[in-house]
């Protein structure tokens, strides 16, 4: 079992961030029984994607809102390096960044099965859908193995 630092440390998500993404497919998944089983048609497909879409926009904003504070708080210390505040704002867009993309490549492309009902076939789910997912876990284990190799660059992502 992981604890939050570890995962903090791995995937630079915050337990916040984490919530907001599985409330999100909590959401769907109860959108998605009611439409299926219940049958409640009058549930689009727009609506049924909309919590995320929603929960992307809002992990976009979160991220945003810390950037910012970064950049506001180095320009009201002046004890804090230049350098060290860009580094920081740096890695956290490319540590933040790829994991936003993969969710909303994936978001996409399961809307875009769901609207060409193509759900019929696993084979093209796993073609279309499942790519993200597969770079993600690959940009992961490239993650862990940096933070293995070199220490500073876990120091800096708990910062």
């Amino acid at each position: 079992m992981l604890s939050f630092t570890e995962l903090y440390s791995w995937l630079s998500i915050r337990p916040i961030e984490l919530l907001f993404i599985l409330f999100g497919w909590l959401i769907f998944s109860i959108l998605l029984v009611l439409r299926y089983d219940f049958h409640l048609y009058s549930i689009t497909d727009f609506y049924l994607f909309l919590p995320l879409f929603l929960t992307n926009a809002i992990h976009l904003y979160f991220i945003l809102i810390v950037l910012l504070r970064l950049w506001f708080e180095y320009k009201q210390r002046n004890s804090l390096t230049p350098t060290y505040i860009y580094r920081l704002i740096i890695h956290k867009i490319f540590t933040h960044i790829p994991l936003i993309i993969c969710l909303i490549m994936f978001n996409n492309l399961l809307y875009k099965t769901f609207i060409y009902k193509q759900l019929s076939s696993t084979i093209n789910i796993f073609n279309h859908c499942m790519v993200p997912l597969y770079l993600f876990t690959g940009w992961i284990f490239l993650k862990i193995f940096i933070c293995k190799k070199q220490n500073n660059i876990t120091v800096v992502a708990q910062s």
